[in-house]
C-alpha cells in the first residue's frame, strides 16, 4: 500500500510539472506570436514605402535630359528621396533586430518571411546607391549646385508644407502651403522665439536678455566656434577692413557656410548644415535689416558673430575695438556710435534695447568719450577702462558672458527659497541677513521669503567662495546690520554707468534690490582688474528716477548696486545669495538687531523690558551707529 502511494504522488508530481512545462510553452508561443505579427506589420509597411520609392525613382528624367534652370531643383527633390531612403533604413533596423530574434527561436521563422526580409534589405541598398548616382550626376551637371550664389541646397532646411523661396534682392521668405501663409521668419526662429517667451518670468532685464541670448546661441551652434576662429574665417572670406561696406544675402550665406563647414569638421553629425545656415542667415536679418532690404553691413555681421561665438569677454571688447580703430589705434565718436548701434540691435530684436537706454546711442558715445584725454577720439585703454565700468547699453553683453562662466559652477550651499543644494549656476547671498542664500533660479523669478527684504544688499557669485570671502561677507553682514534701514532703502548708487535718454520717453523705476557682483580676474571672470578691491561688476535695468546718490565715500558697500523693475512695472522680488558661512546659534535666532519683541533673549544680555529698551533707544540716538524700527 505505501508503495502505490508513492507512485501515486510521484505521478501527481510528473503532472504539475507538465502543468508547468506547457503553461511556460504556451507563454513563450504566445510571446512569439505577437512579436511574428508585428514583425509580418513592419514588413508590409516596409514593403509599401519600398513601393512608393520605387514609383518615385522612376519618374526621374535623364539627367542630360534636365534643362540648366531646373538642376537645382532636381537636386532639392534627389536630397528629399535621400532623407526617405535613410527613413526606410530607419525602419528595417527595427525589422531586422524583431527578425533575428525570432529566428533564435526554437520555432524560427518561415523562409518566406526570411526572404521577405532580406527582400526589402535589398531593395533599400539599390536606392541608396542610385539615389548617390543621381546627387553625383546633378552635381557635375550643375557644377557648383552647392554654391552661395543660388542658395538652392538651402531650401532643405523647411519641411512640408513649408517652401523656401527667394525674392529679387536675394532675402529668402517662407511659404506654407498648408495654411496659404508667407512669411519672412524661418518656422525654425520662430519656433525658437516661441521658446523664448518662458524666459520672461525673468524680472530683470539684463539677466533675461542674457539669457535669451545664451539659449539663441546653442541653437545657433555659435558655442562651439572659437573667437580666433571667427576672425580667422573672416578674412578669408575677405572681410577683412571691409566693415563700412555691405554684404547680399549670397555673400553672408558665403561666409557662413565656412563657418558651419569649420564647426562641422570639428563635431561631425552635430550640426544640420543647411538648416544652421538657413536659421543664423534670418536670424542676422532680423536684427540688422529688419526692413529686408537684402544688405547687410559687415561690421553689423561680424558684431553678431563674434558676441555669440566662444570666447573671454576682454578679447571680444579688444576685437570689437580694433573693428572700428584707424591706424594709428584710435576711434572717433562716429565709429564708436556704429559700434555700439551694431550691439543694440540684437536686444531690441529680443525685445529688451529699452532697458539698456534704448537705441539712441549719443548718450553712450558721450559717457563713453569722458575717458578721452582730449575729448576727439579715444584709445584701447581708455575704451577698455569705460567698458570696465560697464555702460548702460552693454550690460546684458558681461551678464551673458558671466551666466556662461557659472554654469559648471556648484555651490556648497543651500537656497533659502527652494531649498536646492548645491546650487548650480550663480548663488547670491544677502549681505543683511545671516546665512541666507539664493539660487540663480529663485533669484531671476522674485522668490523671496517674508524675512528678506527688497531693499537688502546682495552678493553674487560665479564660482565657489572661498573661506576669506565667506569671512568678508560675515564681516558685511554685522556692519550692515548696524546701519539705519533708511541707508539701503534711499541708497541709489548705480552699479553700472549710467546714460541720460534725450528721447524723453519716461521709464517708471521701483525700488529694487541691490546687488553686489563677485568675479576677480584670478577665477578667470569677467568685471574688475583689481580682485583686492572686489571691484565687481554690475547690472542694473534702469537707472533710478529719485535724486542724485550720496554715497559714503569710505563705505566698502559703495560698491553695491541697484536693481531695477521688470519692463511692466511689476515691483522686484529679491533673490537672496547662497551662502555657506555657518552662522551661531545666538545670532541666527534674532530676525534682526532692531526686533524689539520681549519674547527675544539673548544668551549674554538680559531681557528686554520698557526700561532697558528706551535707554537703549536714547544710546543709539548720541551714537548715530543704528536706527530703531
Amino acid at each position: 500500500m505505501a508503495d502505490l502511494n508513492e507512485k501515486v504522488r510521484m505521478l501527481s508530481e510528473s503532472w504539475q510539472s507538465l502543468f508547468r512545462e506547457s503553461d511556460a510553452l504556451q507563454l513563450r508561443t504566445e510571446t512569439v506570436t505577437a512579436e511574428l505579427d508585428s514583425l509580418l506589420k513592419l514588413c508590409e509597411a516596409a514593403r509599401v514605402k519600398t513601393e512608393d520609392l520605387r514609383t518615385e525613382s522612376n519618374k526621374w528624367e535623364d539627367t542630360d535630359e534636365v534643362p540648366v534652370d531646373d538642376l537645382s531643383k532636381k537636386v532639392d527633390d534627389a536630397k528629399k528621396f535621400k532623407s526617405k531612403v535613410e527613413a526606410q533604413a530607419t525602419r528595417l533596423e527595427e525589422v531586422n533586430a524583431l527578425a533575428a530574434r525570432l529566428q533564435r527561436t526554437p520555432s524560427g521563422l518561415s523562409e518566406e518571411v526570411v526572404r521577405s526580409v532580406a527582400y526589402l534589405n535589398e531593395q533599400k541598398e539599390a536606392f541608396a546607391h542610385r539615389v548617390d548616382d543621381r546627387l553625383a550626376q546633378l552635381h557635375a551637371a550643375s557644377g557648383h549646385v552647392t554654391s552661395s550664389d543660388n542658395q538652392h541646397f538651402l531650401a532643405t532646411s523647411v519641411d512640408e508644407p513649408w517652401e523656401r523661396r527667394v525674392g529679387p534682392n536675394k532675402v529668402p521668405y517662407y511659404i506654407n502651403h498648408a495654411e496659404e501663409v508667407t512669411q519672412w521668419d524661418h518656422p525654425r526662429l520662430t519656433d525658437i522665439m516661441s521658446s523664448l517667451l518662458e524666459v520672461n518670468k525673468i524680472r530683470f532685464s539684463a539677466y533675461r536678455t542674457a539669457t535669451k541670448l545664451r539659449f539663441m546661441q546653442k541653437k545657433l551652434h555659435l558655442d562651439l566656434l572659437q573667437l580666433n576662429a571667427a576672425t580667422e574665417i573672416f578674412d578669408k572670406c575677405g572681410l577683412r577692413a571691409q566693415n563700412d561696406n555691405t554684404l547680399d544675402c549670397t555673400q553672408a550665406v558665403a561666409c557662413l557656410m565656412v563657418i558651419y563647414e569649420h564647426l562641422n569638421t570639428l563635431h561631425p553629425n552635430r550640426i544640420n548644415f543647411a538648416l544652421a545656415i538657413d536659421v543664423c542667415l534670418n536670424w542676422l536679418l532680423n536684427c540688422h535689416d529688419p526692413d529686408r532690404t537684402g544688405q547687410l553691413r559687415v561690421l553689423a555681421f561680424k558684431v553678431s558673430i563674434v558676441v555669440l561665438c566662444q570666447g573671454e569677454l576682454n578679447a571680444k571688447y579688444r576685437y570689437l575695438f580694433r573693428l572700428i580703430t584707424d591706424e594709428n589705434g584710435r576711434v572717433d565718436q562716429a565709429h564708436v556710435g556704429q559700434l555700439l548701434y551694431c550691439c543694440l540691435q540684437i536686444p531690441r530684436y529680443l525685445g529688451e534695447v529699452a532697458a539698456f537706454g534704448g537705441t539712441d546711442v549719443n548718450p553712450s558715445v558721450l559717457s563713453c568719450f569722458k575717458f578721452s584725454t582730449n575729448g576727439i577720439d579715444i584709445q584701447l585703454k581708455q575704451f577698455l577702462a569705460w567698458l570696465a565700468r560697464e555702460p548702460q547699453a552693454l550690460a546684458w553683453f558681461s551678464v551673458l558672458h558671466r551666466q556662461i562662466a557659472a554654469e559648471p559652477s556648484r555651490h556648497h550651499a543651500k537656497c533659502n527659497v527652494c531649498e536646492c543644494f548645491p546650487i548650480n549656476g550663480l548663488r547670491y547671498r544677502c549681505l543683511k541677513c545671516f546665512n541666507y542664500d539664493l539660487c540663480q533660479n529663485c533669484f531671476f523669478t522674485g522668490l523671496r521669503t517674508k524675512s528678506h527684504k527688497l531693499s537688502h544688499p546682495m552678493q553674487e557669485y560665479s564660482y565657489p567662495a572661498t573661506s576669506s570671502e565667506d569671512m568678508r561677507d560675515f564681516k558685511r553682514v554685522l556692519k550692515n546690520k548696524l546701519r539705519p534701514r533708511d541707508s539701503f532703502r534711499n541708497n541709489s548708487n548705480l552699479g553700472y554707468l549710467p546714460v541720460e535718454s534725450g528721447s524723453g520717453r519716461g521709464v517708471d523705476h521701483d525700488k529694487s534690490a541691490t546687488l553686489t557682483s563677485l568675479n576677480s580676474n584670478a577665477k578667470g571672470s569677467v568685471g574688475s582688474s583689481d580682485p583686492a578691491d572686489f571691484t565687481q561688476t554690475r547690472i542694473i535695468e534702469f537707472e533710478g528716477s529719485r535724486g542724485a546718490s550720496s554715497p559714503e565715500a569710505d563705505d566698502e558697500h559703495s560698491l553695491i548696486t541697484r536693481y531695477a523693475s521688470t519692463l511692466n512695472g511689476v515691483s522686484d522680488s529679491v533673490r537672496l545669495t547662497p551662502s555657506s558661512l555657518r552662522i551661531s546659534p545666538v545670532l541666527e535666532q534674532y530676525d534682526s538687531i532692531f526686533n524689539y519683541r520681549r519674547s527675544l533673549r539673548c544668551k549674554y544680555c538680559k531681557p528686554w523690558n520698557r526700561k532697558s529698551r528706551r535707554k537703549w533707544k536714547d544710546t543709539s540716538r548720541n551714537s548715530k551707529a543704528i536706527t530703531t524700527v
